[in-house]
């Protein structure tokens, strides 16, 4: 399609933002839009790299924690609803043996729905935080002591 077009039009969204979580969410859609294009591997990785450029201030948090009698996981997504990949992820997140896991998730849903519900009782904590920003997930992530975390929010991903 209008690859090129649509990363020029990011591009101009990403200028007019308002708020550090717009900025992120119009810089992830420019890097997804890249990888429509036949860009070399170091031009790609260098747009990537650039990312990390929105924590530079944030410190990072340990992971660090006790053992606990069971395993911490926590799964942080956009997509604890109707979506794609719902087969897979729900399909993992849901088939942890509870005596050895306690499972969250970290819901970034812009609008839950009936699916969003079948998470909800596939664990044992589901945790609304569409709301906060990178730094404060990673903080309440951190306050949880999770021994282990998944996430396919980049910004997120930057920070741990």
């Amino acid at each position: 399609g209008k690859h090129i077009e649509a990363i020029e039009n990011y591009q101009k969204a990403f200028d007019l933002a308002e708020d550090e979580k717009e900025l992120l969410e119009r810089y992830d859609s420019i890097l997804l839009s890249f990888h429509y294009l036949d860009v070399a591997a170091e031009d790609m990785a260098a747009y990537h790299f650039d990312y990390q450029n929105f924590f530079a201030d944030i410190k990072p948090f340990t992971t660090y924690h006790k053992r606990h009698e069971r395993i911490k996981v926590g799964y942080i997504s956009g997509d604890f609803r109707r979506h794609a990949a719902f087969a897979v992820t729900f399909g993992f997140i849901s088939c942890h043996d509870r005596s050895k896991f306690e499972i969250t998730c970290y819901s970034k849903n812009k609008k839950d729905d009936d699916f969003t519900d079948f998470y909800k009782r596939g664990v044992e904590h589901c945790v609304d935080v569409k709301d906060l920003s990178a730094e404060e997930l990673a903080k309440r992530t951190g306050q949880a002591n999770l021994e282990q975390y998944y996430s396919d929010e980049s910004d997120f991903n930057m920070m741990r």
